[in-house]
Formats: C-alpha cells, sequence, structure tokens
C-alpha cells in the first residue's frame, strides 16, 4: 500500500531532522549519551565488585559484558512495574495511526525497538497463530532491523556513538515495515482485531523475582555471545589461513605472489563495496566499510563493530564513515539470528514455525536493508 511506504519513509526522515539535526538534535545525541554512560557506570560497579578494581583491562568480557547483565535486569524489573508496556504502547499507537498498520504489526514494531528479536513477540504471543504472513513478516524484519536496549549498551561501551545507536533503532523500526510490506504485501484478511491488549502481566511474584530472573537471563546471552564471538573469530583465522596458503600456493605455481595474504575479509570487501558507495561512503574507504557489512551478515554484529572500532582507531576509517557503518550495522540481521527467531518465536507459536523458517532468509535480507536505508537517511546531517 503506498500509504505505508510512503508515510514509513516520511517517519524517518522526520526523525532524522529531529535527531540529527544541528539544535535538537544535538542536545537529543547529548542526552542519549549522558543517560547511556550514567548505565555503564552501575554497571561498572557490580563488575569492579566481583572482578576487581583493574576489570576494564579485560575490556570486552569484564567492561562490556557486564552491561548486558544489567540492562536485562532493568529490562525485567520495567516490565515488572508496568513501565515497558506503557512504553510500547505510546509507540504502537503513532504507527497504526499514521501508517495504518495492524494492532499486532504496530505493536511488535515498537516493541522491537528496545527489546530483542525473541522478547518483543512476547508482547503479541496470543495472536502470532492467527497473523498473516504479511504480519509475520513485519514482525521477523523488524527484530532483524533493531537491537535490544542492553545490547544497545553493549555497543557503546565498545566505544560506538550511543546516540547515534538510539537513533539508528527508531529509525529502523519504520523502515523495517516499509521493506516488509514490499516484500510481502498484505493479501489476506487478518484475523486479529485492530486493539491489543498492552496489559501484560509480568510472570514474576516479586520485584527480587524479576530482578534475579532478569539477571539470569543477561548471563545466558552474555555466555552465548561470548560463545559465539570465540568460535566465529577462530573459524575466520581457520579459513583465512587455508584460503591464503592455497592461494598462494596455486599463484606460485605460474610464477606469482599475492602482495598481500588473500583473506575472506578482503574478497567480502569487494562484494559489499557498491552497497557502501550507495551509502554516501568516502570512496577510498568504501573496501573497509563493505567488509564490516559483510561481517554483520556472516559473523553478527559485534564481531563487525569491534573491526569498526579498529579500522577507525587505526586511521583507515574517518569519524563520518564511522557514523555512517554506525547506522548500517545497528540490527541483528545475519544468518545466525535467523535459527534464533524461528527457534525462539517458533516455541511460543509452533504452528507458524514451518512458515517463519519459510521467509527466514528473505525477511533476515529485509532486515539489512531497512538498517541500510536507515544509514542512507542519517548521511544526509554528518
Amino acid at each position: 500500500k503506498p500509504r505505508i511506504v510512503l508515510v514509513g519513509l516520511l517517519v524517518q526522515f522526520i526523525i532524522s531532522v529531529i535527531c540529527l539535526n544541528q539544535g535538537v538534535g544535538t542536545q537529543f545525541l547529548l542526552g542519549c549519551r549522558n543517560v547511556v554512560d550514567t548505565f555503564s557506570g552501575f554497571s561498572d560497579e557490580g563488575a569492579k565488585f566481583v572482578f576487581g578494581q583493574n576489570f576494564a583491562d579485560h575490556f570486552f568480557a569484564f567492561k562490556v559484558m557486564p552491561t548486558i547483565i544489567f540492562m536485562s535486569t532493568i529490562s525485567y524489573l520495567l516490565f515488572y512495574f508496568g513501565i515497558m508496556q506503557k512504553i510500547v504502547w505510546f509507540f504502537a499507537l503513532i504507527m497504526q495511526k499514521t501508517m495504518g498498520l495492524s494492532g499486532t504489526e504496530s505493536a511488535v514494531t515498537a516493541a522491537n525497538i528496545f527489546l530483542g528479536q525473541t522478547e518483543a513477540p512476547l508482547f503479541v504471543k496470543p495472536y502470532i497463530d492467527k497473523m498473516t504472513r504479511s504480519e509475520l513478516s513485519v514482525m521477523m524484519t523488524g527484530g532483524f532491523a533493531t537491537v535490544a536496549g542492553g545490547v544497545l549498551i553493549a555497543y557503546a561501551g565498545m566505544g560506538i556513538d550511543a546516540g547515534h545507536l538510539v537513533v539508528a533503532s527508531l529509525m529502523s523500526a519504520p523502515a523495517a515495515v516499509v521493506i516488509s510490506k514490499i516484500m510481502y504485501p498484505e493479501t489476506a484478511t487478518s484475523g486479529i482485531t485492530q486493539q491489543i491488549d498492552f496489559n501484560i502481566k509480568a510472570p514474576d511474584k516479586s520485584f527480587f523475582e524479576a530482578a534475579v530472573n532478569g539477571a539470569s537471563q543477561g548471563l545466558t546471552m552474555v555466555m552465548n555471545i561470548l560463545a559465539m564471538i570465540i568460535a566465529f573469530v577462530a573459524l575466520i583465522a581457520l579459513a583465512n589461513y587455508l584460503l591464503a596458503n592455497t592461494c598462494a600456493t596455486i599463484m606460485g605455481l605460474f610464477g606469482y605472489q599475492p602482495t598481500e595474504p588473500i583473506t575472506l575479509e578482503l574478497i567480502m570487501s569487494y562484494i559489499f563495496a557498491p552497497l557502501a558507495y550507495l551509502m554516501s561512503v568516502d570512496s577510498q574507504e568504501i573496501l573497509g566499510v563493505g567488509r564490516l557489512l559483510a561481517e554483520k551478515l556472516t559473523v553478527t554484529e559485534f564481531i563487525a563493530y569491534l573491526n569498526l572500532e579498529k579500522l577507525y582507531e587505526a586511521g583507515s576509517l574517518s569519524q563520518r564513515s564511522k557514523t555512517i557503518a554506525t547506522y548500517a550495522l545497528c540490527g541483528f540481521a545475519n544468518f545466525l539470528s535467523i535459527a534464533i527467531q524461528v527457534g525462539g518465536i517458533g516455541s511460543i507459536a509452533p504452528s507458524k514455525k514451518a512458515e517463519m523458517a519459510k521467509i527466514g532468509l528473505k525477511t533476515m535480507i529485509g532486515g539489512n536493508l531497512a538498517a541500510f536505508m536507515t544509514a542512507c537517511f542519517a548521511s544526509f546531517w554528518i
């Protein structure tokens, strides 16, 4: 429907104008950074107590990861007190009135701005079995295109600008709807009424139970992230070793020697460089950003953000290119997340698991396209 596409693009543009202009936008970005720094400071107190005064020496494991545990606890408490439900209701109402979305689409898209790709669908858990393919696509694409609050603060701890991360998640929500509706236009009649019950009660019986469950869930997430990064970084090193030596051997048979080792990163940087160019990244830096886009898709955005900071500190990327890449990388759109969504959401709606698996790859690509659209809008102002 033209209304969804046009209004979605307009909403993205309005958010970019408000949040990224030199007046109000500067104050908004500063406010986001201050809030994130404050919460990071609270997390640091816990990390310092457990790991000692020099906890930041092991920056990623003892500085960045504890913020995920702390923010998971905060999100559980917000849900317990009913605050998260009201925040999601407010954003869902805006999207429903402006873009003409169904109740489920607006609710889960709003929840995706703040929660993870498997937590946000809990807001529409009773309705998932009745959702059309188009509505399922919106739910999954939104999950791929945005990030959870706790993970967002972890990215900020790695040196990524917190203000731009918040804006990226806000802008990518309507972008995800636009892309999703182009990929899967609504052709069926939804069996769900426009009104969604947002008075969802937390399963926790007390404040302390909510805090404990939040911390436990955060720890599980941290362990998964650490295991994933260790495994993928090691696998990339193995693949690069085999690729570089094989190519050097073959080229040596013909009397040639490569000027630099041929690696996966080098190959992928050329494949994804055109996308970086379309986001208006400086021509001499498109290979570096192209490599990051490929890493996000294949080995998760955590590794891409780690390498983004390394490239910036090495002087290989300008501040502008780093900021554009921040928007393009902000989301869970990678191959691993397809399994996470199909498995996680499928566990609460088994009847839709096969259908979600069928559209998983396409919606993951849609999540990436939504993030790339957001990066294009952001590049107007930076």
